[in-house]
């Protein structure tokens, strides 16, 4: 499941779509793309093989970092297992399938997701906030900054790890976002309650 991961944390993907796509439409391993257009999602207990939802979910993204090299990991794995299933294989095109060749379902990628994070000691995060460390690498390698779905920014952004410029650089976040000081740094504000019209009269009288 480790290329999968990557998919998820590197290029911003959705579990429905990293769990869609297929070989022959989705990788272009040539010029570093992947292109999304399918999904695979658990509706009324039936898996559904299918487009995605909206036009503006289809997208054509640069397979950053080591996503191309993982990819070409899992497409030999996906081989042996074929190799070792012989006619019990199944046959689907898919990038991720089980070690027979069929459809991995979706709460079973998130259950070898939570294990996974439990073995490295990670804090508690779902497959979706996974996704929100798409972003935070871009920044922090001053690539262009993903769109609101939190996608990867458009082809022809190479990859910084693979020595290349981006096509869009920005600022150091530091340089325009004021970071707020950890709880235990930032000084304590004393509540003051405002005074009663009753009270502020007894202490004038006092005073006179």
């Amino acid at each position: 499941m480790y290329p999968a991961y990557v998919l998820v944390l590197v290029l911003g993907l959705r579990l429905s779509e990293v769990l869609g796509q297929v070989w022959a439409a989705a990788v272009d391993f040539e010029d570093g793309e992947l292109s999304i257009g399918l999904q695979l999602q658990l509706v009324s207990r039936e898996l559904l093989h299918r487009a995605t939802k909206t036009a503006a979910s289809e997208d054509t993204l640069p397979m950053v970092g080591f996503s191309a090299a993982v990819l070409g990991q899992r497409k030999d794995q996906q081989e042996a297992d074929r190799r070792r299933a012989g006619d019990e294989w199944q046959h689907s095109g898919l990038i991720f399938t089980t070690k027979p060749g069929t459809l991995i379902e979706p709460r079973n990628f998130k259950r070898s997701w939570t294990n996974r994070r439990k073995r490295a000691g990670v804090r508690r995060i779902t497959v979706h906030g996974g996704r929100r460390t798409c972003g935070t690498l871009l920044v922090a390698n001053h690539a262009a900054v993903p769109g609101p779905d939190g996608r990867a920014p458009p082809h022809g952004v190479s990859s910084p790890a693979a020595g290349g410029l981006p096509s869009q650089r920005v600022a150091s976040p530091a340089a325009n976002t004021r970071v707020p000081r950890p709880l235990h740094q930032q000084p304590q504000r004393r509540r003051v309650r405002p005074a009663r019209p009753g009270k502020a009269r007894e202490r004038r009288a006092q005073v006179g």
